[in-house]
């Protein structure tokens, strides 16, 4: 008995549905097991997802660096003087995040980013939710991660803005390392 071509094509569309259909149920039931990413909420500092393992008792933290803490405050003074409010620049993010290793260009206008872009393409700001995207913010995160295991910081001293700088939350962690590079200030024209 012959097989219509017709019958054929039907039958083979059959098994064929019917192989998906264990598939996506077996991939279904193997990412159930998996949280939610959209219910995770944005860690507040987006350079450390995951929550340093602290050195020290938190009643009694780490001393504040006051050599850092002055050399900071020594180059906001100079960046505040130059009144410098809309300008880009260029930062590249050493961490384990999502923006790490690209240059990304940020523009800022009255203190306040308005426009990001990765390679050309626009970035969405809230991708930038817990970042330091301002030298304003690139100051705070400084001053936040003054009583780290170890920060390091390089200054353009014309300016006052960092070119650098790299926290080390807890010396006895691995990754939990950061580093951000300043490429470039440029005031807007």
């Amino acid at each position: 008995m012959l097989i219509s071509p017709v019958s054929w094509r039907r039958s083979l569309l059959s098994a064929f549905r019917a192989v998906f259909l264990v598939v996506a149920a077996v991939v279904a039931l193997a990412c159930s097991g998996f949280p939610n990413p959209l219910a995770t909420p944005v860690p507040p500092d987006g350079l450390h997802p995951k929550q340093p393992v602290p050195v020290v008792d938190p009643a009694n933290p780490a001393p504040v660096d006051t050599e850092k803490v002055g050399e900071l405050a020594r180059h906001r003074a100079i960046w505040n003087a130059v009144q410098l409010r809309d300008y880009s620049l260029t930062l590249v993010y050493g961490c384990d995040c999502a923006l790490a290793g690209r240059p990304i260009v940020v523009t800022v206008a009255d203190g306040q980013v308005v426009k990001a872009t990765d390679a050309g393409a626009d970035v969405p700001l809230d991708d930038l939710t817990g970042f330091p995207a301002t030298v304003d913010a690139l100051f705070a995160y400084a001053e936040r991660n003054a009583n780290a295991g170890k920060i390091e910081m390089a200054w353009d001293e014309q300016r006052g803005y960092p070119t650098a700088i790299g926290v080390d939350p807890d010396l006895q962690a691995r990754d939990d390392e950061v580093r951000i590079a300043v490429i470039e200030v440029q005031p807007a024209r």
